[in-house]
């Protein structure tokens, strides 16, 4: 067995913008570091998430193409690349994307020979079984990691080759410093459109994507509040906004004037959340980890959410929320009818999420997954 020295990890994250996968980036960094290790975190010079970034690392930048288009040529990427690699010597190469996977493990024979090279699946759409896939898998890469069950059948036959305790699942985490039920604010329910009228506050977190499913929240929302005017809605995250055209015309389709708040992308969220009374995950599909699921839990809010992606693995239904089919308004506006009726069901459910979070999805408990994932890709390379 390898000795348990501590490891120099370089971990890649050219999102372009702060997502999950990025947030799950940085926890990991955290957690890392604080288990000893030395970590460098790579991005892109024209990545804005920087200044969401956390973990006590080193940052590290380099020409790269941003996912979805913009930054250098890929020239520049790889001369750039070969230049950190060679540099740092990392034993462990952790990426999270196809471009970072190609480029690293290109480079790795000549720039960084005795590292190990992990992936991890942060998405649920299926990867391409190619024979161009199946080498890098076969040939370039030490282990393979998926944050959910789900993301894991989008690897596919890719990684059967590797044992299994260098191709598992580590479940996301959720940090558990930043949300908990203690964050919830009168201020910030108030904000939210919380009134001496109005006494119970159900909202919707996420981006303005058709995916999210914001639209299905926003009728679900509607119908709840013809029945309970106690009940006001809150819909916030990336281009929830009055500007965007879809919501303004959801927004007169459903008379919503007055009866919801738009209150667009939130730089520090986990005090909306905590502020919540109900929680709803709307999802069509995607969700390969579902960080709002896991923030609902930690902040002690009772939720709703479909039943798509990682969700069935992180949610047991009736014990620590309640889950629906996608796309069923008649179903998800029952679900939220059955937590505006039934303030016991919420607080059973909140304190079952409270506790399983903190069983489940502790960033400890990451960080210790991840590090036998790293151990066991060394020891199988250098015996």
């Amino acid at each position: 067995m390898t000795t348990r020295r501590p490891l120099t990890i370089l971990l890649f994250n050219t999102a372009n913008r702060w997502i999950g996968e990025a947030a799950g980036t940085d926890l990991l960094a955290r957690m890392l570091h604080a288990r000893g290790h030395r970590v460098f975190l790579f991005l892109p010079n024209e990545s804005p998430i920087a200044g969401h970034v956390r973990a006590e690392c080193e940052i590290v930048r380099g020409s790269w193409r941003l996912s979805g288009g913009g930054g250098a040529s890929l020239p520049r990427q790889y001369l750039d690349t070969a230049r950190l690699l060679r540099r740092i010597q990392p034993d462990i190469i952790h990426v999270g994307r196809g471009q970072e996977h190609w480029c690293t493990a290109l480079l790795k024979p000549l720039c960084a020979p005795t590292a190990c090279l992990v992936r991890t699946r942060h998405v649920v759409l299926p990867m391409r079984q190619t024979r161009a896939n199946r080498w890098l898998f076969r040939n370039r890469t030490d282990a393979v990691t998926a944050v959910s069950e789900a993301t894991m059948r989008g690897v596919g036959a890719l990684a059967d080759h590797l044992p299994p305790e260098r191709r598992r699942v580590v479940l996301g985490a959720v940090d558990l410093q930043r949300y908990r039920p203690e964050n919830r604010s009168d201020s910030q329910r108030a904000e939210a459109g919380i009134t001496a009228k109005r006494t119970l506050l159900l909202g919707c977190l996420g981006r303005w994507q058709n995916i999210k499913g914001p639209d299905i929240f926003m009728e679900a929302a509607s119908r709840i509040m013809e029945e309970h005017p106690h009940v006001h809605a809150v819909l916030a995250g990336r281009k929830v906004h009055h500007e965007n055209a879809k919501l303004r015309a959801l927004h007169e389709k459903w008379n919503l004037e007055g009866r919801i708040t738009y209150l667009g992308m939130i730089e520090k969220p986990e005090g909306l959340v905590a502020s919540l009374d109900i929680g709803a995950i709307a999802s069509r599909g995607s969700e390969g980890f579902s960080r709002i699921a896991v923030e609902y839990m930690a902040s002690g809010v009772p939720f709703v959410a479909t039943r798509v992606g990682a969700l069935p693995q992180i949610v047991r239904d009736g014990e620590t929320g309640l889950l629906v089919p996608p796309e069923d308004v008649d179903a998800m506006t029952e679900a939220i009818r059955r937590l505006v009726a039934d303030p016991q069901l919420r607080a059973r459910l909140a304190g079952n999420a409270l506790t399983e979070v903190r069983e489940r999805f502790d960033p400890s408990r990451y960080g210790e997954e991840m590090e036998e994932v790293y151990y066991s890709a060394l020891a199988a390379r250098h015996g």
